[in-house]
């Protein structure tokens, strides 16, 4: 994941996979180490997927592993600048990206959180529970942007 300069581009989680981590034993700097470091091979729906084992040596799920394999599968997006709206149906999460960049993530209430790059600037933001908090799932059938005004070199 090298964008045009020669830099790696940053890995982001959604929060759907921040979740699950725990649950499938590995951290979040072992998902970024395995997508830099391994051969990706081809998923379904566009997507990706790489491997890489880690040294574990310990019980999980009542078994001794000596190793432990990460497997993320993922998308490679395009560059920085481009803003993207996305909703994850299995847990009703709706994300508003407006830069690709890593992140630090703030709480703001109950299933509401915002990311903020290492500047301080706003990121994106995360809605969970959407549908509940829009009333329907109609508000998603369509997306008007108003009054954009596109500047260029800004």
């Amino acid at each position: 994941m090298i964008d045009e300069s020669g830099k790696r581009k940053p890995v982001r989680l959604s929060m759907h996979a921040r979740l699950q981590l725990p649950f499938r034993g590995v951290t979040e700097e072992e998902v970024v180490e395995a997508i830099y470091s391994e051969a990706w091979s081809l998923a379904e729906s566009g997507r990706f997927e790489c491997r890489k084992n880690f040294p574990f040596g310990k019980k999980w799920n009542g078994k001794t592993y000596a190793t432990k394999q990460v497997h993320p599968i993922f998308v490679e997006e395009a560059e920085e600048g481009i803003m993207k709206i996305t909703y994850e149906a299995e847990v009703d999460a709706l994300y508003i990206r407006f830069r690709e960049t890593t992140v630090t993530t703030q709480h703001l209430a109950e299933g509401l959180t915002a990311d903020y790059d290492a500047d301080g600037h706003l990121a994106g933001i995360e809605v969970l529970d959407a549908v509940k908090r829009f009333g329907s799932k109609d508000v998603f059938k369509q997306v008007i942007l108003e009054d954009i005004a596109l500047v260029s070199g800004k």
